[in-house]
């Protein structure tokens, strides 16, 4: 039986933070410092002005 010439996917533990592209999946730690330091920033902010508009619905 003929094996495919395409290299198999490599198995991505369910656990490890990774981001899903179309072609694949990048692992968290793959970044440089700085850049998830910036996204876990941004993350926090998207976090809070949720948290701010969500608590401005619940009081009008």
């Amino acid at each position: 039986m003929a094996r495919s010439s395409r290299p198999a996917r490599p198995l991505i533990n369910s656990v490890q933070a990774h981001l899903a592209l179309p072609h694949g999946a990048v692992s968290w730690h793959a970044f440089p410092l700085p850049v998830r330091e910036q996204v876990v920033a941004l993350w926090i902010e998207l976090l809070r002005s949720h948290m701010d508009a969500s608590a401005e619905e619940v009081s009008s």
